[in-house]
C-alpha cells in the first residue's frame, strides 16, 4: 500500500509514492516523475476561486480538464489552505497548512495549472462565517481584474453540498457578480450537484451537512458527463491529495454522472 506526496522545489515539483506502514521516524520515498504539462496555447484566463485544497479535484475537474484542453489559462485561488483537515493518514508528524497546498500544486499541475498561477488568500479555514465577506469579494474582484480573466468559476450559494464554508464563498461571489464592474469578465460558472449524483452524495454526506436549498442565481446551463479519461484525471488529481483519502469515498462519480454549473452571463 502507498501513498502521495508532493515536494515543490525552487524549479521543480517531485511527487513521491510512500510506502506505508511507516513510522513517525522513517519514510520511505520512492521519486516519480510527473505528467509532463505543456504551456496552453491561448491566452484568455479562467480563474477557479475555492476554498480547500482539494475543492478542485472533487468538485471541478471536468471543466478544468476541458478548458486547458481547449487552451484556456487557469489560476486557482483558495480562500484557506485546509488547515483544519485531518492529515493523520500519513503517519508523520506534518502540518496540514504545509501539506495541503504541496497536493494542491500537484493536483493541479495535472490540468495544466501553474504553481505561479495559485494563491491561497490567507482566511482561516472553518470560520469563513465569521470573517469579512467583502474582503474576499474585494481580494477577488482585484485579481480578477489585474489577470484580466474572461471566466469565473466557483461554488453555488448551496457549497454544492451545504459545506458552510462552500456557502460563504459561493453567496460572496453572487455578491460579487451582482454588484462590482468588471472589464473583461464575461462568464461566471457556479457548481452545483447535478440530480445525476445528488441522491448519491446526499446519502453519505446528510448526516454531516444540511443540504442546500435550491440556488437561485443563473440557470443549470453547462453539465458534463464524465467519460473514462474524465474520471481517470480525476482519480490522479485525488490521490494527490493523500493526506485527505479518507473523504474520497464521499463524492465517488462514474460514467454517466455529471458535472454541473448554474451559469451567469455579464452584461457587455
Amino acid at each position: 500500500m502507498f501513498i502521495y506526496l508532493c515536494i515543490i522545489g525552487l524549479n521543480d515539483i517531485i511527487l513521491y509514492r510512500i510506502h506505508v506502514p511507516m513510522t513517525k521516524e522513517v519514510c520511505k520515498m520512492e521519486p516519480i516523475h510527473l505528467l509532463e504539462v505543456p504551456e496552453p496555447a491561448g491566452s484568455r484566463i479562467a480563474v477557479l476561486v475555492t476554498v480547500h485544497p482539494d475543492d478542485e479535484s472533487f468538485f471541478h475537474p471536468f471543466l478544468l480538464q476541458q478548458l486547458w484542453l481547449k487552451g484556456w489559462v487557469i489560476h486557482v485561488l483558495y480562500a484557506t489552505k485546509g488547515e483544519k483537515g485531518d492529515v493523520s493518514v500519513l503517519g508523520c508528524d506534518i502540518v496540514a497548512a504545509n501539506i495541503r497546498p504541496l497536493e494542491a500544486y500537484a493536483a493541479l499541475h495535472l490540468v495544466g495549472v501553474k504553481k505561479q498561477n495559485i494563491t491561497f488568500m490567507g482566511f482561516v479555514d472553518g470560520e469563513l462565517a465569521k470573517q469579512h465577506r467583502q474582503r474576499l469579494v474585494d481580494l477577488v474582484w482585484d485579481y480578477i481584474e489585474a489577470v484580466k480573466a474572461e471566466m469565473l468559476i466557483t461554488f453555488d450559494e448551496g457549497g454544492v453540498y451545504g459545506h458552510d464554508d462552500h456557502s460563504v464563498v459561493g453567496r460572496a461571489m453572487q455578491l460579487m457578480v451582482r454588484h462590482k464592474s468588471f472589464s473583461t469578465l464575461r462568464w461566471a460558472f457556479f457548481g452545483a450537484a447535478d440530480p445525476t449524483v445528488q441522491d448519491r452524495w446526499r446519502s453519505k454526506i446528510s448526516q454531516i451537512f444540511v443540504w442546500p436549498r435550491q440556488p437561485t442565481l443563473g440557470e443549470l446551463g453547462l453539465r458534463i458527463e464524465a467519460t473514462d479519461e474524465l474520471l481517470a484525471v480525476r482519480m490522479q488529481m485525488l490521490k494527490m491529495h493523500a493526506s485527505q483519502q479518507a473523504d474520497w469515498h464521499l463524492f465517488p462519480m462514474g460514467p454517466g454522472d455529471r458535472e454541473a454549473y448554474l451559469v451567469f452571463w455579464l452584461p457587455d
